[in-house]
């Protein structure tokens, strides 16, 4: 057995090329491949393009060694050789990881189908020129069996410690949360962040009356994959509160601020995670820049009437009527009773249920000026409603993948409020859990889970292109 090491790298080039011109032809993306292995490791496309052709080299230097012990014609040894290797490092390994079963199979037949054909061109330049030769007169470019061996396992086990250990600490960074301030048009913006910023973003916006607490476990479960950006609004969490005569708190100048929160972070592209407040936030912000967001997530948020049920009807009342008189019973949500009312409430097992939820929340209910801030924010939310009609004008000509993961016993934004989605979208996965308001603490794992799968096959490469999760070739 010989390797002919000047053609094994002249194919190995070649052959990825041709895998990437064949991709660019199915997804409309140049160099797909190395976008993705650069965001997962952390080193940019820069080291991703690198990488990609650098394996490429690798695996043609594989089949030199190799096709001297396959059998058949020339062409049936690169072809048999390509399903191979498509089948072991795509369909049984890459795919499952990803969430999309064998093959790709959960994500259709596309995956499978394009990830054969990529590979079937990138092995052409090696068919035409590592054919099975005779040792007999070669000198310098031809090794013996055992020599040829010992280097592709060489290489093999070298490549594969290189790669688990660059995953490894990329993953070791991505896992660490850090709790950090911004300014923000003059207001300290407190966020959790997390994960590699070259990976897919989710931008969480929370709801009333918690913070980005609300999603400290999501975040610990995703950060492995994901980049994850949870802001507290003003006078939320642990960001600053200013006075009611400095600042606006309503809706559209909370959705402003975090529009301009995205841009001092230059989030560029996100998901949106959608929760009560963070709703009508977050879909003045997907329909005002349609083209920036990849994907919804909506939980227990509202954008249609039929949403609006019997718990809104003394936020009615104060909408038509802005006395004290009607404010009065509305004050009853920020009390101790009723913020863990609002964890509880439609629970499978209140006891667990940390108490943790209601005391944090608790330590910006209870600042000075909070019950003026709260119930103006009662007030505009009536500013949402007529926009309703817009964000379903969004969903129905932008139709962003949206899943759907909703507390079916809420009776703030019970189910009746997420049916109706189901009109306006056409790649929508909906899922009502048997929980309350606050679904991530009763059903996070799941949700988690849900979330990894959606986002992987809808954002790490949307299905209609099949881009970005055919393996390397």
């Amino acid at each position: 057995m010989k390797i002919n090491w000047y053609k094994s790298f002249i194919a190995g080039l070649a052959g990825t090329l041709l895998f990437d011109i064949v991709g660019f032809f199915f997804t409309g993306q140049w160099w797909d491949i190395p976008a993705l292995l650069g965001g997962k490791l952390g080193v940019g496309l820069v080291g991703g393009v690198f990488g990609h052709y650098g394996n490429g080299v690798a695996i043609a230097v594989i089949y030199a060694a190799l096709v001297h012990s396959l059998f058949g014609p020339n062409w049936f040894r690169g072809i048999s050789f390509a399903t191979l290797q498509t089948i072991m490092n795509v369909w049984l390994l890459l795919y499952p990881l990803l969430g999309l079963g064998f093959a790709g199979l959960e994500a259709g037949y596309g995956p499978a189908v394009i990830s054969l054909i990529r590979h079937y061109f990138f092995i052409i330049p090696a068919i035409i020129l590592l054919k099975p030769e005779s040792c007999e007169g070669v000198v310098g470019n031809c090794v013996s069996k055992s020599m040829g061996l010992s280097t592709v396992s060489t290489l093999l086990i070298a490549v594969a410690l290189i790669f688990s250990d660059q995953d490894a600490s990329a993953s070791g960074e991505r896992s660490i949360v850090k709790y950090k301030t911004t300014k923000v048009n003059d207001v300290n913006i407190a966020y959790h962040e997390a994960g590699n910023p070259a990976s897919p973003t989710l931008l969480l916006l929370h709801g009333f009356p918690t913070s980005s607490h609300m999603f400290r476990n999501l975040i610990q479960e995703l950060g492995d994959e994901f980049h994850l950006v949870a802001p507290d609004y003003p006078g939320f969490g642990n960001s600053e509160q200013p006075p009611m005569d400095e600042f606006e708190y309503s809706f559209d100048n909370l959705a402003e601020l975090v529009e301009d929160f995205t841009e001092v972070l230059e989030l560029n592209h996100y998901s949106i995670y959608l929760m009560d407040y963070g709703a009508p936030i977050g879909f003045r912000l997907a329909s005002k820049y349609p083209e920036r967001v990849d994907s919804l997530i909506v939980q227990n948020g509202n954008a249609y009437e039929e949403g609006l049920r019997e718990f809104w009807d003394p936020i009615r009342v104060y909408w038509n009527d802005r006395t004290d008189a009607h404010a009065a019973p509305l004050t009853g949500f920020i009390t101790k009773e009723g913020v863990e009312w609002q964890y509880t409430h439609g629970v499978r097992n209140p006891e667990l249920i940390s108490p943790d939820n209601w005391n944090v929340d608790l330590q910006h209910l209870t600042r000075e000026g909070t019950p003026s801030i709260q119930l103006e924010l009662f007030y505009s939310y009536q500013t949402n409603v007529p926009l309703y009609p817009e964000w379903q004008e969004y969903f129905r000509e932008h139709q962003p993948p949206t899943l759907i993961v909703w507390g079916k016993n809420d009776y703030i934004f019970p189910a009746e409020g997420a049916h109706p989605y189901k009109r306006d979208l056409k790649t929508l996965e909906f899922n009502l859990l048997d929980t309350g308001h606050f679904a991530l603490e009763e059903d996070g794992g799941g949700i988690a889970d849900h979330i990894r799968s959606f986002l992987n096959r809808h954002v790490v490469q949307p299905v209609a292109s099949v881009n970005d999760r055919l393996d390397l070739p």
